[in-house]
């Protein structure tokens, strides 16, 4: 897929969660680079972007997601920051972050890497993938 289109559905996405979300919750949301050119699979990232809003998100206190995207030749970047809520039923490593990591092994072979890992007060998602050219 184009990654033109993938940005937009996820520009969408975040326009749509600033909607209904109270302002509680602040989003960072930045993207950099060049984008003309350059594919990847189709609706990888929002997985890890949809993640952080599912679980990431309090309606009794602030909160701040920050998702950064960063295309620099042909190497993807994507950071995802979001807290960790106490009283969230969230358990690490579910289902839809099990399925990402096996559809990035399969598609991407030895050009990714993916690091998947908490504190005490956030839940951080750093990966890092070799763009396919058109």
């Amino acid at each position: 897929m184009d990654l033109e289109k993938d940005i937009r559905y996820i520009n969408n996405y975040i326009d749509l969660q600033r909607l209904r979300l109270s302002s509680k919750v602040a989003i960072h949301y930045t993207v950099s680079g060049l984008l003309p050119g350059n594919s990847i699979a189709p609706l990888l990232l929002i997985s890890f972007i949809e993640n952080a809003f599912k679980h990431g998100i309090s309606y009794s206190q602030s909160s701040t997601i920050d998702i950064e995207i960063i295309i620099f030749e042909k190497t993807l970047t994507l950071r995802v920051v979001n807290p960790l809520i106490k009283n969230n039923t969230f358990t690490s490593g579910g289902l839809g972050l099990k399925n990402v990591t096996r559809r990035l092994q399969l598609l991407y072979p030895a050009k990714h890497s993916l690091d998947i890992r908490h504190t005490e007060s956030q839940y951080i998602i750093n990966l890092k993938l070799d763009l396919k050219s058109d």
